[in-house]
């Protein structure tokens, strides 16, 4: 049962910043879209 819950914390874990690190690239590309629009009009 332990094993089980330390498992299942980890995965909530890993899950989190697996959505954090794809929300760290989405709106780095986004602000290099929005740099380059910025500059070239």
């Amino acid at each position: 049962m332990l094993i089980k819950s330390v498992q299942c914390r980890a995965l909530n874990n890993h899950s989190i910043i697996a959505i954090l690190f794809a929300g760290f690239g989405t709106q780095l590309i986004d602000v290099l879209f929005y740099m380059n629009f910025a500059r070239l009009g």
